[in-house]
């Protein structure tokens, strides 16, 4: 987390956890919602299922990444999920098919590392 200005927070429980994309780590100024829907469209696209949390929560925003795996979901279904998530938002943004601007990484690791514990 301390890696990637763009991790606001990582939360979670058991294997459900979410990440929290910010624009400004120090105010946290959530990162713009299209961003975050680019990311959950990539990695559907790469036929893995996230989400993103919706404006019905207490403070209307859209800015965390949902990542609920099965119960059943082995080491690789999670690692398929955080590399998903990690080819887009640590890729050039010449490369997107939806650039983000500016271009983002996610400290992959830290949402890996929740599943270990």
């Amino acid at each position: 987390m301390e890696k990637h200005a763009v991790i606001g927070d990582v939360r979670g429980k058991g294997l459900f956890c979410g990440a929290e994309l910010v624009a400004d780590r120090k105010t946290k100024e959530p990162l713009d919602e299209k961003h975050v829907q680019a990311v959950v469209a990539e990695c559907l696209g790469q036929g893995v299922i996230i989400g993103a949390t919706n404006r019905s929560l207490h403070d209307g925003l859209n800015n965390t990444l949902c990542l609920p795996p099965a119960l059943i979901a082995t080491p690789e279904d999670i690692d398929r999920i955080t590399d998903a998530i990690g080819n887009y938002v640590g890729a050039p943004s010449a490369e997107k098919p939806n650039p983000m601007e500016p271009v983002v990484a996610l400290d992959v690791a830290v949402v890996q590392t929740r599943r270990r514990r």
